[in-house]
């Protein structure tokens, strides 16, 4: 999944909101890389120099739960899609439309974990 980190979307933001040009448009944000659910949390236990479990559930699993918790019965299956797309990073898609608004690349998920550290440390 192509995550992005908020402080890409705080300067979209700002652009649009503060500069000509922007008027009409929309912009579908995304980080530099898309990542598997199992990259994201190695990425994370490297940065927080801590193991982390991922324990995965297979995607009826997910459904089911969401199931349990009230949401519709006919979402079943587009949960188990969208849950299999997470899974293996194909959630999103990658843009550049960072870049080409703000004039720099967006950060990676490292980057924001790291930044981010030692508040996920709490």
């Amino acid at each position: 999944m192509p995550c992005v980190d908020s402080d890409d979307i705080a300067a979209v933001a700002a652009v649009t909101l503060t500069q000509p040009g922007h008027e009409g448009n929309g912009y579908i944000l995304s980080g530099p890389e898309a990542l598997t659910t199992r990259e994201q949390v190695e990425i994370l236990a490297d940065v927080l120099q801590k193991p982390i479990s991922l324990v995965e559930i297979t995607p009826h699993e997910h459904a089911e739960a969401s199931l349990a918790h009230g949401l519709p019965r006919q979402m079943g299956p587009v949960i188990e899609n969208l849950y299999t797309m997470f899974r293996t990073g194909r959630a999103g898609v990658l843009t550049h439309d960072v870049r080409n608004v703000t004039g720099r690349p967006p950060g990676t998920f490292r980057a924001w974990c790291e930044r981010n550290a030692a508040a996920l440390r709490k």
